[in-house]
Protein backbone atom coordinates (compact mmCIF):
# COMPACT_ATOMS: atom_id res chain seq x y z
CA UNK A 1 0.00 0.00 0.00
CA UNK A 2 1.49 3.41 -1.20
CA UNK A 3 2.10 6.03 1.17
CA UNK A 4 -0.71 8.23 -0.04
CA UNK A 5 -3.20 5.53 0.26
CA UNK A 6 -2.09 4.93 3.65
CA UNK A 7 -2.73 8.71 4.39
CA UNK A 8 -6.34 8.20 3.05
CA UNK A 9 -7.25 5.90 4.94
CA UNK A 10 -6.09 6.65 8.49
CA UNK A 11 -7.85 9.77 7.38
CA UNK A 12 -10.63 7.78 6.76
CA UNK A 13 -10.20 6.02 10.45
CA UNK A 14 -10.01 9.52 11.83
CA UNK A 15 -13.18 11.09 10.48
CA UNK A 16 -15.30 7.84 11.29
CA UNK A 17 -14.15 8.45 14.88
CA UNK A 18 -14.84 12.11 15.12
CA UNK A 19 -18.23 11.55 13.80
CA UNK A 20 -18.99 8.63 16.10
CA UNK A 21 -17.17 10.94 18.88
CA UNK A 22 -20.06 13.52 17.98
CA UNK A 23 -22.38 10.74 17.73
CA UNK A 24 -21.89 10.02 21.10
CA UNK A 25 -21.76 13.61 22.40
CA UNK A 26 -25.39 14.70 20.95
CA UNK A 27 -26.47 11.12 22.71
CA UNK A 28 -24.87 12.44 25.70
CA UNK A 29 -25.93 15.52 25.79
CA UNK A 30 -29.85 14.50 24.43
CA UNK A 31 -29.88 12.00 27.51
CA UNK A 32 -29.00 14.78 30.06
CA UNK A 33 -31.48 17.28 28.37
CA UNK A 34 -33.84 14.68 28.73
CA UNK A 35 -33.38 13.85 32.74
CA UNK A 36 -33.07 17.75 33.10
CA UNK A 37 -36.64 18.04 32.20
CA UNK A 38 -37.53 14.93 33.69
CA UNK A 39 -36.86 16.24 37.00
CA UNK A 40 -38.26 19.84 36.43
CA UNK A 41 -41.54 18.11 36.02
CA UNK A 42 -40.80 16.00 39.20
CA UNK A 43 -40.31 19.34 41.04
CA UNK A 44 -43.01 21.10 39.38
CA UNK A 45 -45.37 18.20 40.09
CA UNK A 46 -44.26 18.31 44.01
CA UNK A 47 -44.70 22.01 44.28
CA UNK A 48 -48.15 21.59 44.49
CA UNK A 49 -48.41 19.50 47.68
CA UNK A 50 -44.81 21.84 49.44
CA UNK A 51 -46.77 24.74 48.74
CA UNK A 52 -50.17 23.22 50.33
CA UNK A 53 -48.68 21.95 53.26
CA UNK A 54 -46.71 25.28 53.99
CA UNK A 55 -49.56 27.10 53.91
CA UNK A 56 -51.77 24.53 55.46
CA UNK A 57 -49.02 25.17 58.63
CA UNK A 58 -49.10 28.68 58.44
CA UNK A 59 -52.69 28.33 59.78
CA UNK A 60 -54.04 26.79 63.17
CA UNK A 61 -55.68 23.54 62.61
CA UNK A 62 -54.97 19.97 62.91
CA UNK A 63 -55.11 19.97 58.53
CA UNK A 64 -51.25 20.92 58.66
CA UNK A 65 -49.96 17.61 60.27
CA UNK A 66 -52.42 15.40 57.70
CA UNK A 67 -51.16 17.25 54.93
CA UNK A 68 -47.85 15.68 55.77
CA UNK A 69 -49.25 12.44 56.86
CA UNK A 70 -48.05 12.36 60.01
CA UNK A 71 -49.11 14.12 63.46
CA UNK A 72 -47.42 14.50 66.88
CA UNK A 73 -48.87 13.53 70.43
CA UNK A 74 -47.19 15.31 73.56
CA UNK A 75 -47.75 15.82 77.13
CA UNK A 76 -46.65 19.53 76.71
CA UNK A 77 -49.47 19.58 73.28
CA UNK A 78 -53.00 21.09 72.89
CA UNK A 79 -55.59 19.34 70.67
CA UNK A 80 -56.69 21.67 67.98
CA UNK A 81 -52.92 22.86 67.30
CA UNK A 82 -51.89 21.85 63.92
CA UNK A 83 -50.54 18.65 65.28
CA UNK A 84 -46.72 19.19 64.26
CA UNK A 85 -43.76 18.20 65.94
CA UNK A 86 -43.49 22.08 67.11
CA UNK A 87 -47.15 22.11 67.82
CA UNK A 88 -48.09 18.53 68.53
CA UNK A 89 -51.78 17.50 70.37
CA UNK A 90 -52.45 16.76 73.65
CA UNK A 91 -53.95 13.51 74.03
CA UNK A 92 -54.52 10.46 71.75
CA UNK A 93 -58.40 10.16 71.98
CA UNK A 94 -58.21 13.60 69.70
CA UNK A 95 -55.48 11.93 67.56
CA UNK A 96 -56.91 8.62 66.78
CA UNK A 97 -60.09 10.38 65.70
CA UNK A 98 -58.78 13.34 63.71
CA UNK A 99 -56.23 11.55 61.49
CA UNK A 100 -57.66 9.81 58.09
CA UNK A 101 -56.20 6.59 56.18
CA UNK A 102 -52.61 6.62 55.49
CA UNK A 103 -51.38 8.96 58.15
CA UNK A 104 -49.60 8.08 60.98
CA UNK A 105 -49.55 9.46 64.68
CA UNK A 106 -46.22 9.51 66.03
CA UNK A 107 -46.11 9.91 70.01
CA UNK A 108 -43.45 11.16 72.30
CA UNK A 109 -42.20 9.70 75.68
CA UNK A 110 -44.72 10.33 78.60
CA UNK A 111 -47.70 9.23 80.48
CA UNK A 112 -51.22 9.42 78.70
CA UNK A 113 -54.63 8.34 79.25
CA UNK A 114 -56.14 5.52 76.93
CA UNK A 115 -58.12 5.99 74.09
CA UNK A 116 -61.40 3.89 71.82
CA UNK A 117 -60.61 3.83 67.61
CA UNK A 118 -63.88 3.90 66.47
CA UNK A 119 -63.33 4.53 62.90
CA UNK A 120 -61.41 2.27 60.27
CA UNK A 121 -58.44 2.83 57.98
CA UNK A 122 -58.17 1.45 54.70
CA UNK A 123 -56.87 -1.41 52.29
CA UNK A 124 -54.66 1.04 50.46
CA UNK A 125 -53.88 3.46 53.59
CA UNK A 126 -53.56 1.98 57.08
CA UNK A 127 -54.11 4.51 60.21
CA UNK A 128 -51.44 3.83 62.44
CA UNK A 129 -50.55 5.09 65.95
CA UNK A 130 -47.04 4.30 67.41
CA UNK A 131 -44.88 5.26 70.23
CA UNK A 132 -41.53 7.31 69.51
CA UNK A 133 -39.47 5.00 71.18
CA UNK A 134 -40.90 1.20 71.51
CA UNK A 135 -41.76 0.02 75.02
CA UNK A 136 -40.08 -3.48 74.01
CA UNK A 137 -37.01 -1.76 73.10
CA UNK A 138 -34.35 -2.13 76.17
CA UNK A 139 -33.06 1.23 74.72
CA UNK A 140 -35.93 3.09 75.32
CA UNK A 141 -36.04 2.15 79.16
CA UNK A 142 -36.99 5.86 80.89
CA UNK A 143 -38.32 7.07 77.16
CA UNK A 144 -41.59 4.86 76.77
CA UNK A 145 -45.40 6.27 75.75
CA UNK A 146 -46.81 4.32 78.31
CA UNK A 147 -50.88 4.47 78.97
CA UNK A 148 -51.57 4.22 82.69
CA UNK A 149 -55.74 5.34 82.83
CA UNK A 150 -58.66 4.62 80.71
CA UNK A 151 -59.34 7.22 78.28
CA UNK A 152 -62.71 9.58 78.13
CA UNK A 153 -64.44 7.24 75.93
CA UNK A 154 -63.96 3.69 77.05
CA UNK A 155 -66.84 1.62 77.34
CA UNK A 156 -65.17 -1.24 79.17
CA UNK A 157 -62.81 0.10 81.41
CA UNK A 158 -59.74 -0.78 79.36
CA UNK A 159 -57.34 1.19 78.38
CA UNK A 160 -57.00 0.90 74.78
CA UNK A 161 -60.24 -0.04 73.36
CA UNK A 162 -60.76 -1.04 69.84
CA UNK A 163 -64.87 -1.66 68.66
CA UNK A 164 -67.40 -0.90 66.45
CA UNK A 165 -69.81 1.37 68.06
CA UNK A 166 -73.20 0.82 66.35
CA UNK A 167 -75.72 2.54 68.50
CA UNK A 168 -73.66 5.69 66.99
CA UNK A 169 -72.99 4.83 63.52
CA UNK A 170 -75.58 2.03 62.32
CA UNK A 171 -73.16 1.44 59.45
CA UNK A 172 -69.53 1.01 61.15
CA UNK A 173 -70.15 -2.44 61.20
CA UNK A 174 -66.29 -3.70 62.03
CA UNK A 175 -63.14 -1.42 62.90
CA UNK A 176 -60.15 -2.47 60.14
CA UNK A 177 -56.55 -1.65 59.45
CA UNK A 178 -55.05 -0.22 61.82
CA UNK A 179 -51.51 -0.22 63.71
CA UNK A 180 -50.60 -0.04 67.09
CA UNK A 181 -47.03 -0.29 67.84
CA UNK A 182 -44.69 0.42 70.53
CA UNK A 183 -46.82 1.53 74.04
CA UNK A 184 -46.43 0.24 77.67
CA UNK A 185 -49.89 -0.19 78.79
CA UNK A 186 -49.88 -0.74 82.38
CA UNK A 187 -52.58 -1.55 85.60
CA UNK A 188 -55.57 -1.80 83.14
CA UNK A 189 -59.18 -2.12 85.43
CA UNK A 190 -59.90 -4.89 82.56
CA UNK A 191 -58.06 -5.92 79.90
CA UNK A 192 -54.91 -3.74 78.64
CA UNK A 193 -55.34 -3.71 74.87
CA UNK A 194 -58.89 -4.98 74.29
CA UNK A 195 -60.08 -5.69 70.11
CA UNK A 196 -63.27 -6.37 69.39
CA UNK A 197 -65.59 -6.46 65.98
CA UNK A 198 -62.11 -5.95 64.00
CA UNK A 199 -60.69 -6.50 61.16
CA UNK A 200 -56.82 -6.55 60.16
CA UNK A 201 -55.55 -4.81 63.31
CA UNK A 202 -52.08 -5.09 63.94
CA UNK A 203 -50.24 -4.58 67.30
CA UNK A 204 -46.40 -4.35 67.39
CA UNK A 205 -43.67 -4.27 70.25
CA UNK A 206 -45.70 -3.13 73.12
CA UNK A 207 -45.32 -4.45 76.81
CA UNK A 208 -48.80 -4.60 78.62
CA UNK A 209 -48.62 -5.64 82.29
CA UNK A 210 -50.75 -5.80 85.71
CA UNK A 211 -54.09 -5.79 83.63
CA UNK A 212 -57.09 -6.93 85.79
CA UNK A 213 -57.78 -9.25 83.27
CA UNK A 214 -55.86 -10.45 80.17
CA UNK A 215 -53.13 -7.99 78.50
CA UNK A 216 -54.61 -8.66 75.25
CA UNK A 217 -57.95 -9.77 74.17
CA UNK A 218 -59.05 -10.03 70.80
CA UNK A 219 -63.21 -11.26 70.54
CA UNK A 220 -64.54 -11.40 67.21
CA UNK A 221 -61.35 -9.88 65.61
CA UNK A 222 -60.45 -11.30 61.78
CA UNK A 223 -56.81 -11.40 60.28
CA UNK A 224 -55.17 -9.70 63.50
CA UNK A 225 -52.02 -9.74 64.00
CA UNK A 226 -50.02 -9.88 67.75
CA UNK A 227 -46.53 -9.73 67.06
CA UNK A 228 -42.85 -9.06 69.17
CA UNK A 229 -45.12 -8.15 72.29
CA UNK A 230 -44.69 -8.45 76.09
CA UNK A 231 -47.42 -9.29 78.47
CA UNK A 232 -46.77 -9.86 81.63
CA UNK A 233 -48.18 -9.98 85.49
CA UNK A 234 -51.90 -9.82 84.11
CA UNK A 235 -54.94 -11.27 86.64
CA UNK A 236 -55.90 -14.03 83.76
CA UNK A 237 -53.98 -14.63 80.39
CA UNK A 238 -51.41 -13.20 78.61
CA UNK A 239 -52.91 -12.64 75.36
CA UNK A 240 -57.12 -14.25 75.29
CA UNK A 241 -58.16 -14.63 71.24
CA UNK A 242 -62.00 -15.67 71.41
CA UNK A 243 -65.30 -15.63 70.19
CA UNK A 244 -65.04 -16.58 66.78
CA UNK A 245 -62.14 -14.66 65.64
CA UNK A 246 -61.11 -15.61 62.10
CA UNK A 247 -57.54 -16.55 61.04
CA UNK A 248 -55.45 -14.63 64.01
CA UNK A 249 -51.83 -14.58 63.59
CA UNK A 250 -49.97 -14.71 67.29
CA UNK A 251 -46.38 -15.13 66.98
CA UNK A 252 -43.04 -14.26 68.78
CA UNK A 253 -44.51 -12.60 71.54
CA UNK A 254 -42.99 -12.72 75.56
CA UNK A 255 -45.47 -13.76 77.56
CA UNK A 256 -44.73 -14.77 81.43
CA UNK A 257 -45.82 -14.45 85.02
CA UNK A 258 -49.61 -14.67 83.97
CA UNK A 259 -52.53 -15.75 86.13
CA UNK A 260 -53.27 -18.17 84.09
CA UNK A 261 -52.42 -19.15 80.23
CA UNK A 262 -49.80 -17.23 78.16
CA UNK A 263 -52.08 -17.63 75.12
CA UNK A 264 -55.74 -19.06 75.54
CA UNK A 265 -57.78 -19.69 72.05
CA UNK A 266 -61.02 -19.98 72.72
CA UNK A 267 -63.58 -20.98 69.47
CA UNK A 268 -66.47 -19.43 71.78
CA UNK A 269 -69.10 -21.97 71.13
CA UNK A 270 -71.83 -19.82 73.01
CA UNK A 271 -71.81 -17.31 70.22
CA UNK A 272 -72.98 -19.73 67.46
CA UNK A 273 -71.42 -20.42 63.93
CA UNK A 274 -69.84 -18.43 61.76
CA UNK A 275 -72.86 -17.11 59.77
CA UNK A 276 -75.66 -16.88 62.18
CA UNK A 277 -74.54 -14.83 65.11
CA UNK A 278 -71.41 -13.59 63.81
CA UNK A 279 -71.75 -13.21 59.86
CA UNK A 280 -68.64 -12.42 57.46
CA UNK A 281 -68.27 -8.44 57.18
CA UNK A 282 -68.62 -7.19 53.85
CA UNK A 283 -65.19 -5.33 52.85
Amino acid sequence: MSSIEMALRQGCIEDRERRGGRSNTAVRRAVKGLLAFAILVAIALGLPRIAQAQATCAAPGPNCCRALDTCHVSTTGTDGAQGTSANPWRTLQYAVDAIEPGDTILVKAGTYAGFRIRSSGASTGRKTIMAECPAIEPDCAGQVSQITSAGPLARHDSFVEVERNVADDPANVIIQYWTLDGFRVSGSLRYGIDLRYTKSIFLFNSVIWRSALAGIFVAHGDDALVENNESHHNGEHGIYVSDSSHLPVIRLNHLHHNDDSGVHMNGGFTFGPRGRDHPQPAD
